[in-house]
């Protein structure tokens, strides 16, 4: 299995902390600008359905309502899988969330799942092609399966 030079993983793994830190803080503008112009985000949803926001138009009013909400939210990303496509990598991880009560303080995992990232570098500069999300109903892709 080939995997990534240092250099490109540690430029993958700063687009990757970058995206969710984003998202954590609710900066909407840096979160879109961790896609490319033409990029994706596909959400698997468990009754079999998806949601899917193509370009960075629709990647920020497709999002913005997330971006509004209460903060308190905190992401994980884990056990990244490196496998080189044409061009650039898929990233496959697992990932939770976390959710701190604004009145006690507890802290709940809100969900968990399975993220596949395909990402690219032009000119220079690495950022998301497609994100796909799925929520963990129990199963997982196979990523290494060979058909």
């Amino acid at each position: 299995m080939t995997t990534p030079s240092r250099e490109v993983r540690d430029a993958i793994e700063d687009l990757i902390a970058d995206n969710v830190w984003a998202l954590d803080t609710h900066d909407l503008d840096r979160y879109v600008g961790t896609y490319w112009e033409d990029g994706e985000w596909i959400d698997l949803l468990p009754d079999g359905s998806e949601v899917r926001l193509v370009g960075a138009q629709q990647l920020r009013e497709g999002t913005a309502a997330y971006f509004a909400s209460r903060s308190g939210h905190q992401h994980r990303l884990q056990t990244p899988l490196y496998l080189e496509r044409d061009p650039g990598w898929s990233v496959w991880m697992y990932y939770w969330s976390l959710q701190r009560d604004p009145d006690g303080g507890a802290i709940e995992v809100q969900n968990a799942g399975w993220i596949h990232d395909e990402v690219e570098e032009r000119e220079g500069r690495w950022r998301l092609r497609r994100r796909t999300v799925s929520q963990w109903d129990g199963t997982l892709p196979h990523p290494l399966r060979r058909t």
